[in-house]
């Protein structure tokens, strides 16, 4: 019996590695241009964006083989990873709670609400971008071209913008979450 559970979890590692190997295809295919998606200049949450999307479809693939041995050994590390904080306020909101009443429920600083917001956005697909930006910013941002270029101060300056809104509406943008034909 032994030697049979241990020739299975063996195959199993095995297949779930050889799948692995087959990701970094999916992944550049992810991509919309060859290589690096970014110039010379890489902007800090560009880049942040780029590496996270890429962890997140990586640990993607081994979640849907929840009954896979590589899984089975990297659970307690995907639970670990994600800030416990993140996943309170995340909670909050999909219950139904206002960005507000979070910040009064939790007794927490608006600055980090919207950090949290960003990390549920970033490593998570169910972000409800509907009800954390408004129609306002929405129609504002999608007249503007090149997300990756946009600066908030300069943005800020012509006309007063909640910062994040603003990060929200572009990780969507860049994420493909929210799709945007100009600001692309």
């Amino acid at each position: 019996m032994k030697q049979f559970v241990t020739k299975q979890h063996h195959e199993q590692a095995l297949e779930s590695l050889n799948e692995l190997i087959r990701i970094p295809s999916v992944l550049d295919e992810a991509d919309t241009g060859k290589g690096h998606p970014f110039g010379t200049k890489v902007d800090d949450i560009q880049l942040q964006l780029y590496e996270a999307s890429h962890t997140h479809l990586l640990l993607k693939k081994i979640e849907e083989k929840e009954d896979s041995l590589l899984f089975c050994l990297i659970k307690p590390l995907l639970m670990k990873n994600y800030n416990q904080s993140m996943l309170t306020t995340r909670k909050l909101i999909l219950e139904g709670y206002t960005f507000e009443e979070v910040m009064k429920i939790r007794k927490i600083k608006k600055g980090t609400v919207t950090d949290h917001l960003i990390e549920w956005q970033l490593y998570f697909d169910d972000f409800p971008y509907e009800t954390m930006i408004s129609e306002k910013t929405m129609k504002r941002l999608s007249q503007l071209t090149n997300v990756r270029t946009w600066n908030y101060r300069e943005l800020n300056e012509k006309e007063p913008l909640d910062y994040g809104e603003f990060r929200f509406y572009q990780i969507g943008v860049l994420k493909g979450e929210i799709i945007d034909d100009v600001a692309s």
